[in-house]
Parts: structure tokens; C-alpha cells; sequence
């Protein structure tokens, strides 16, 4: 290995004349509350009706209180606290112990795959042929 990167996957693209970048979906923004919450059975909500909110992955790094997301999570599925994150992020062993409610209006970020420009090969291309048959490439 020539310590040389191939392909970043990133949210919210680097902006660099020296990279290619190719969008593959905006993923949404969710609240995650504890399953008795009272806003748990909620179909949509706005941020704004969190009141307890301890990880929000809208703030930077540098606002936000000294935790990680999995803490923030075992927190709120201890009923410590709401989130805000990519759904994506929320992992299977702790969705029965949360609830997982979309934010209105719909919220979300960018994902980008990124290669230098210089660098594009076949093994570029059949990921990126293998993201567009999965569906994970917006078209």
C-alpha cells in the first residue's frame, strides 16, 4: 500500500479542485427519544420540541457537550435525554429501548463518495457501479 487513499466517503463534501465527488444521498436527520417519551408516539416533530436534547449532530464539534454518540444513545435509551442524529447510525440492539421519529421539516445531510481526480481506476468504477445497483446512488 502506498498509504494513498482511493475513495472517501463523507458527509457534506470536502470543497478541493483536486477531488471528484459524486453525490450519493442526503440521509435524514431523526429524533431519538426513550420508547415512553411523550413525544415517542409522535409521527413527525420539530426540533424544537425536544427539551432535553444532550447530542445534536447539526452542532459542531466544539458546541457540543462532552460526549459520543454512543453514550448520547445509552442515555437516551435510559430515558436521560433526546438525540438528534442520521438514522442510519442507530444500531439494531438498541431500537427497542428507543423511539425513532422524524424531524419536520425533513432534515438531513449529504453523503458524497470522493476520489482525486488523478487517481480514477476500475476499482472506482465498479464501486460506484455497485452503489448505483444498491440503490445507495441517488440518480
Amino acid at each position: 500500500m502506498s498509504g494513498e487513499l482511493d475513495i472517501i466517503l463523507s458527509i457534506d463534501a470536502l470543497d478541493t479542485p483536486d477531488f471528484t465527488k459524486v453525490f450519493m444521498r442526503k440521509f435524514p436527520l431523526v429524533a431519538v427519544v426513550y420508547k415512553e417519551h411523550p413525544l415517542a408516539s409522535k409521527q413527525s416533530i420539530c426540533a424544537d420540541d425536544l427539551k432535553n436534547l444532550i447530542y445534536d449532530i447539526r452542532q459542531e464539534k466544539d458546541n457540543q457537550p462532552n460526549i459520543e454518540l454512543e453514550g448520547a444513545l445509552l442515555q437516551v435509551s435510559c430515558n436521560l435525554g433526546e438525540a438528534i442524529v442520521h438514522e442510519f447510525v442507530i444500531q439494531q440492539n438498541i431500537r427497542s429501548y428507543v423511539s425513532i421519529i422524524p424531524l419536520k421539516p425533513t432534515q438531513g445531510r449529504d453523503i458524497y463518495m470522493m476520489y482525486h481526480k488523478n487517481r480514477y481506476n476500475q476499482l472506482i468504477s465498479h464501486f460506484e457501479s455497485i452503489l448505483k445497483n444498491r440503490k445507495a446512488i441517488s440518480k
